[in-house]
Order: C-alpha cells, then sequence, then structure tokens
C-alpha cells in the first residue's frame, strides 16, 4: 500500500487527551444520553457484524442509510455546497467475503469489527466497528468507530469516532465533486481542494484550497487559499463525547508512527516517574510491565501520525501530539 511521500514524527511532552469510556465508572453514576447520530451507525454496523446479515447480496441497513442522507443535507446546507452527494448507495453493491484479503475493492459491501487495511476502494462501502487504514479510495463511504487513516481519497464521506488522517483529497481533477469528511475529535489532512471537513476539537491542514471548515473553530493551517469557516453552522452529525484518558493510567509522552510501517510503531508512556514503551497490538501494562486489572482487555489497537488509539474492542480512548499551531 502507497504512504505519504512526506512523514515525520513529532517528539513532544505536551499531547491533548481525548478517549472512551472509563472502565469502573458505574453507568448508574451518569445519567444515560441519547444516541448520537454516530452512536446509531455504529450499533448498525456491530448488528450487522454479528449476524452476517451483510453478506446476502443486496442488503443494506435502513438506519445507516437515513443518518448517511441526513449528514450529506447538513453538510450541504451548512457549507452552501450543492454538488456534495452520496458518492455511491447500498442498491448494487456485492459483499466482500471476509476470509480474503482486501487488496482491491470495486463497487463491494464491507463490514466487519477490528483493523482493517485496503489497498484500492472504488464506488464501495466500507463500515467497520474499529479503525480503517486505506491507500486509495475512490467515489466511496467510509466509517470507522475509531480511526480513519487514507493516504489518497477522491469524492469520498470519511467518517471516524475519534480522529482522520488523510494524505491527499484533491477531487482527481473534479474538485467540483467534494469529499466530506467527519471526526468526532481530529483532523489532519496534508493536501486537500474543495473538501467540506469537520472536527470539533482540532485540525490541522498543510496545503488547502477552497475548503469548508464546518464547527471547526479549532484549526492550523499552513497554506489556504479560498477558504471558508463556518463555525456557527449545524455540524454534519451528532457524536458522542468522549471522557479523557484517567491521569492515574499513564501520561502519554510520545508517539512513533515509523512512516506507517506497524512492525516499528510505538508510544511512550510515563506512570510514577518512569517512561516504558507501549508497543502496537500490546495491552495496557503498568511501569513494570505487569497487566492491569481494570485495564486487562484494552491495548494500543491503532497509530497514525501523532495519535494513538486505545481500544477494549468495544470502547476507545486517545490521545494525540500537539499539532503545529496549537
Amino acid at each position: 500500500m502507497s504512504r505519504r511521500n512526506t512523514r515525520f514524527v513529532l517528539l513532544l511532552t505536551g499531547f491533548t487527551l481525548i478517549g472512551g469510556n472509563q472502565p469502573g465508572i458505574a453507568d448508574s453514576q451518569r445519567p444515560r444520553p441519547a444516541a448520537t447520530d454516530f452512536d446509531q451507525i455504529i450499533d448498525r454496523i456491530r448488528s450487522a457484524v454479528a449476524d452476517r446479515a451483510w453478506q446476502t447480496p443486496g442488503w443494506k441497513d435502513d438506519v445507516i442509510e437515513s443518518v448517511l442522507k441526513k449528514v450529506v443535507a447538513t453538510a450541504k446546507t451548512s457549507a452552501n455546497r450543492d454538488a456534495l452527494s452520496l458518492p455511491v448507495a447500498f442498491n448494487g453493491l456485492r459483499p466482500v467475503r471476509p476470509d480474503r484479503p482486501f487488496n482491491f475493492l470495486g463497487t463491494n459491501l464491507l463490514v466487519a469489527n477490528g483493523i482493517v487495511d485496503v489497498d484500492h476502494a472504488k464506488k464501495s462501502i466500507i463500515l467497520v466497528d474499529g479503525s480503517i487504514r486505506i491507500g486509495h479510495a475512490h467515489d466511496c463511504i467510509v466509517i470507522a468507530r475509531g480511526f480513519a487513516d487514507v493516504t489518497n481519497c477522491d469524492r469520498c464521506v470519511v467518517i471516524a469516532g475519534h480522529h482522520v488522517n488523510i494524505g491527499f483529497d484533491l477531487g482527481d481533477d473534479m474538485p467540483s465533486k467534494p469529499s466530506l469528511i467527519a471526526s468526532g475529535r481530529s483532523m489532519r489532512i496534508a493536501h486537500a481542494d474543495s473538501t467540506i471537513c469537520s472536527a470539533p476539537e482540532f485540525i490541522h491542514v498543510s496545503h488547502a484550497k477552497n475548503m469548508d471548515f464546518l464547527v471547526s473553530p479549532n484549526r492550523d493551517i499552513s497554506h489556504q487559499e479560498a477558504c471558508r469557516f463556518k463555525d456557527k453552522v449545524l455540524p454534519p452529525l451528532t457524536m458522542p463525547l468522549p471522557t479523557g484518558v484517567p491521569s492515574t493510567l499513564f501520561t502519554v509522552k510520545q508517539v512513533c508512527d515509523a512512516e506507517s510501517n506497524p512492525a516499528r510503531q510505538l508510544v511512550t508512556v510515563e506512570k510514577n516517574g518512569i517512561e516504558y514503551v507501549l508497543r502496537l497490538g500490546s495491552k495496557i501494562a503498568d511501569e513494570k510491565g505487569q497487566p492491569i486489572p481494570s485495564w486487562s482487555d484494552w491495548s494500543v489497537s491503532f497509530i497514525s501520525e501523532g495519535v494513538v488509539l486505545f481500544s477494549d474492542g468495544k470502547s476507545d480512548m486517545s490521545a494525540r501530539e500537539r499539532f503545529p499551531g496549537q
């Protein structure tokens, strides 16, 4: 799978913590919020994975389809971009056999959990109760509970619960048909033209042209041309607010994505004044390398540029380096 031409690792001690549910907090101690648009989608993806109904040709989910139509309609109104539309529909898509490598998806439907890697996808819908990494995505809908990392993206709808990392979204010479990129927390984009994006916590874009930033008040843009900033409009969809990583667990000090080489990816953390390393896929442990009983199901799930995701398979929490401009 191809990767960006230029990547770098920030080695900082200042991190912003963003996360999911903390173990040890009884649900009865706090009111249960109403299900957000994103919650509804993830719940339906989780159900589809469990019963495998999506593997039946012609399958579609009315709830997911309805929420996606609402997302696009809201973003179209907020950005005043009539050209925005869903790039692909459920009708006519062929389910992918989950036991085969996802080298190339073309007019396919993929519903999965865990960590998914796809080389190329075109006119496909990819729904993941977990995180996803894609080399090239054209005219696709991509939804992930945790992270979405896409190297090249054209005319797509990409939604992730924690973080989205995009290398290039230049419209493939058709910038009049924009992508919609939404994250529940943060986003990083290298180069984009005509993209509509939304992330409430922070967005960093290196090169932005003709972009619409919706409800994204905290942003850093290195180079921009003809962009529009709309902080008081409706966001494309409602998403849950996570709690922070408990300070009693550890402090994240450094994230190394090793140019997207999973074998070398790691995160440095500190607990009780001792720094130690957790590698991608390893279980959360204390400074002595011992398991922490209340976190026994949690591990380092995904690492993207400057951001790490911890997960127990159902809930997530993440920490990110402070991007330039913060």
